[in-house]
């Protein structure tokens, strides 16, 4: 009817959110992939380097979900910390963070 607000009906509700759940393994299986190369590389990188390529996790996944990939890689001894830097990341408004490297 005219005049009344519109809202989306349940299929398309439960379709967003069956996509966004989807979505989520996918963002990690792509970070994690992306972690390994950076480590092979040998070059000093940072979580921004793995944002820049792989994005951030998507809506269901936790922002932390980055910092959870590289603490358990630094558990597995793939990667030490070297140093610090600020983050070029809007978001992080040059928040500190770890630079690292291949163990």
């Amino acid at each position: 009817q005219r005049g009344e607000p519109v809202t989306a009906g349940g299929e398309f509700l439960v379709a967003i959110d069956t996509a966004l759940h989807a979505a989520w393994p996918l963002w990690r299986l792509a970070a994690e992939e992306h972690m390994d190369a950076l480590v092979r590389s040998g070059r000093e990188f940072s979580a921004d380097d793995l944002v820049e390529e792989v994005g951030l996790p998507p809506v269901t996944g936790s922002p932390n979900a980055i910092g959870a990939l590289f603490i358990a890689a630094k558990h597995r001894g793939d990667i030490v910390a070297v140093g610090w830097t600020t983050s070029s990341r809007r978001s992080r408004h040059a928040g500190a963070q770890r630079i690292w490297r291949a163990a």
